[in-house]
């Protein structure tokens, strides 16, 4: 589980939340992202899967904190460069 600090914490009500915690994806989360249209779109419904939020939650996230939730979403699904010939 990977911790991501918010500068700009989401207030929903009475809930402050100042940072998410994202698990590595599996099969089912992509197929979150697959149902989804746009690259946002998608990104921010596999965010709210690996944080277990609701879709909601993400949506109000400011848009660097959500950049930099994405970044670190897409470095979990870097396979890395190829060695070997």
């Amino acid at each position: 589980m990977t911790r991501i600090e918010l500068a700009h914490p989401i207030t929903m009500g009475d809930e402050r939340i100042d940072a998410i915690e994202v698990d590595r994806p599996k099969v089912k989360h992509l197929m979150a992202y697959d149902r989804e249209q746009g690259e946002m779109a998608k990104m921010a419904a596999l965010i709210a899967e690996l944080a277990g939020l609701p879709r909601p939650v993400i949506d109000q996230m400011d848009a660097a904190d959500f950049m930099r939730a994405s970044e670190v979403v897409s470095g979990f699904l870097d396979a890395g460069q190829a060695t070997g010939t």
